[in-house]
């Protein structure tokens, strides 16, 4: 059922997580798809080796969730930014915390860019429609503003490749965004976990009150773990195993 999920969703251009699958029963009646063992039965029940489906679904990305959660996302890893470079080098921070706010952003950026070249080599190689349009137009065809996203981690990479690639129908697999959410929860456990420890750690020890940039890290990193985690992991854990390219 998952197979089939991933193919009417590339065939239609939509998200095999979101898709809707309806099967048209005897007298014509919808009803939502709930496995092949339904299109077996009203098969058999018609008597014919053909069944009427239909798919409908949100267009990936334009769902506000999805943007809303993308938003998110740059908005915490921007934040946390600011954060690291504002209390670096303040005074009062003890110099264990001086040190783990310098290792931070290369391990961001560290991770970003091997995310990024992972998946969008490994995609290079098994995605014909990709490889021919990155060949045929080179940079322009939104190949460095892609990998200048993938610098802001993985869920920019993926809103990047919808909003650059698919019109020109050069579209990431489902195996490529089910990588790429993979490595969105990793993220997660090297800027949201940390940063959001250390900055109450940091807070702690100057004993002043909480500044503005402190407060919007702690609620963005919370937001984060609390509202994106969970997503990365549903959509990792419904869409593994449900990708099916069609070329």
């Amino acid at each position: 059922m998952g197979e089939l999920r991933a193919m009417l969703a590339r065939q239609f251009e939509l998200s095999s997580l979101t898709i809707r699958v309806e099967l048209q029963r005897p007298g014509g009646r919808w009803d939502e798809l709930g496995s092949l063992d339904d299109v077996r039965a009203a098969a058999h029940a018609q008597q014919e080796w053909w069944v009427s489906v239909r798919v409908s679904g949100p267009v990936p990305f334009s769902s506000p969730l999805f943007l809303l959660s993308t938003l998110l996302s740059l908005a915490t890893f921007v934040v946390s930014a600011v954060f690291v470079l504002t209390h670096e080098w303040e005074d009062g921070t003890p110099p264990m915390w001086r040190a783990a706010l310098a290792c931070l952003p290369v391990m961001w950026v560290g991770y970003s860019v091997l995310a990024a070249y992972s998946t969008l080599a490994d995609e290079y190689r098994t995605n014909p429609k990709l490889r021919t349009h990155f060949d045929a137009v080179g940079s322009y065809g939104g190949l460095a503003l892609l990998v200048g996203l993938g610098f802001f981690g993985p869920p920019m990479l993926l809103l990047g490749g919808h909003l650059l690639l698919t019109p020109f129908c050069a579209e990431l697999s489902e195996r490529c965004k089910d990588s790429l959410e993979r490595w969105s929860i990793g993220m997660h456990a090297i800027l949201d976990v940390p940063v959001l420890l250390i900055a109450i750690a940091v807070q702690g020890a100057l004993q002043a009150p909480w500044d503005p940039t402190s407060k919007l890290t702690v609620g963005l990193c919370a937001a984060s773990l609390l509202i994106n985690l969970p997503a990365n992991i549903s959509k990792t854990r419904l869409g593994a195993g449900s990708y099916t390219r069609i070329d």
